[in-house]
Parts: structure tokens; sequence; C-alpha cells
């Protein structure tokens, strides 16, 4: 099993954030789960890290990302732009333990996820017709 493998004791105990994000006291272990479809992912790491996967879904209508996106981010013309940002969106309030109602209007599109100094963004290589982003503290 996983747990054992990295190192985990049969008997764990998990503290939470003030936001109720869960941690595992024994081996100071970050972690993060998703899941859309067929699919369930993990991240885990010593420090904070998020990561959400979404199926797209063919539905792009720019009144949902006049709805929820910055303005940059209202530019995308695609399904696949839209779950891209979306994730990015998820991942990045996954990290930081909150709500993503609080993220919604925050940038992120790709020139805006490279200038952030403390947080590293990435994407998993899936099968179509699947997204799925990470993100994590320096």
């Amino acid at each position: 099993d996983v747990l054992t493998y990295i190192g985990v004791p049969e008997n764990i105990t998990y503290t939470y954030s003030e936001a109720g994000k869960p941690d595992i006291k024994e081996i100071n272990c970050k972690f993060n789960i998703s899941h859309s479809g067929d699919y369930v992912v993990l991240a885990a790491a010593k420090k904070p890290v998020g990561i959400d996967i979404q199926r797209i879904k063919p539905f792009f209508d720019s009144r949902i990302a006049e709805r929820f996106f910055g303005v940059r981010e209202r530019m995308c013309r695609s399904d696949e732009d839209f779950y891209r940002l979306w994730t990015r969106k998820e991942a990045y309030a996954k990290l930081k333990g909150e709500s993503l109602v609080g993220y919604l209007d925050m940038d992120m599109t790709d020139t805006s996820i490279e200038n952030m100094q403390d947080v590293i963004f990435g994407e998993v290589e899936m099968t179509e017709p699947y997204i799925c982003t990470y993100s994590y503290m320096l």
C-alpha cells in the first residue's frame, strides 16, 4: 500500500489548518486529492500542495468566463482554455486551503503564474479529455 511505501505509520494522526485542510502529523506530509470522471489524483509534499483534475466537457460559453474570470482570462475561447484556467484556480485555492470563491477573480493566465515568486504550477499529462493542474509552495 502507498502509505506504507512512503513511510507512514499504521496509526496516523491528522492535523488540520484553520481552514480545515488536513495534514499527516507523523511525517509532516501535506497532501491534496481531486477526482473527476474516471480519475482520482493525489499530490503530496513537505510543503503545501494543491491539485485539481477536470474532465473537459464541451460547453464553452463566454458568459461563464465573464462571470468567473478576470479581464485577461475572459479572452479564453475554447473548452481546454477554460478548464486550464479553472484547474489552476482550484489547485491554488486548495494549496492555500481556502475556498475557490476568494480566487475566482485572480489572474491565472500563463504570464501571471510565471511571475508568482512563491508558487509553481504544472500540468500532469493526461489522456483526453482530462486536464490536471498542480501547484506547490517553494
